[in-house]
């Protein structure tokens, strides 16, 4: 009969496409925040004889937290450097996973690349964010108490929130998680 052809199905990398998608759609995500060891740190400080003492009472994600959220009694205001980020970063955020997921998609990057990818940023980010300041600024109480004898420290003080020591800024950090693990599991 005339007319009649035959027709074939060409695959164009859609299998590889469905393939690489459904292999990573909602197994792993990336965590940003202050976990493991570095979480649990206390605050490092010098002692009266020049000694290093660590107060194991305040640590990093207690420093961190009293700063994102602000503490009850009102002595330490919110001066969220997590939170404010995102919502600040919202759209530049969802750009970037735009662009690493048309490169895992493209078979130019795996999964946990561009996931390792958005937390490296996103970390660096904040970190230049809380480097340049958070509001509100210190109380003049805090200023007078870094300006006390410190050895540990070298050179001028440093009269902003959340960096001091450096200590708390530098864990904060990522990790690639499977959906569902908490820290550590």
């Amino acid at each position: 009969m005339p007319g009649i052809g035959t027709t074939k199905d060409v695959d164009q990398g859609y299998k590889e496409l469905r393939r690489r998608w459904m292999n990573t759609k909602n197994s792993r995500l990336v965590a940003i925040g202050i976990f493991g060891e570095a979480a649990s740190a206390g605050k490092e400080g010098i002692g009266p004889n020049g000694e290093t003492i660590i107060d194991e009472e305040i640590t990093n994600v207690l420093v961190a937290a009293a700063h994102e959220f602000g503490t009850q009694d009102g002595r330490v205001p919110e001066r969220s450097w997590l939170r404010a980020y995102v919502d600040e970063n919202r759209g530049k955020i969802r750009a970037l996973i735009r662009k690493l997921t048309e490169q895992v998609l493209e078979g130019k990057l795996s999964h946990d690349q561009a996931l390792g990818l958005i937390g490296a940023k996103t970390v660096a980010q904040i970190q230049n964010r809380i480097r340049r300041g958070l509001q509100p600024p210190l109380a003049e109480a805090t200023k007078a108490a870094r300006r006390g004898p410190d050895k540990k420290h070298k050179g001028p003080r440093i009269f902003k929130p959340l960096i001091d020591t450096g200590q708390m800024i530098n864990s904060i950090t990522w990790e690639v998680r499977r959906r569902g693990q908490s820290e550590g599991g």
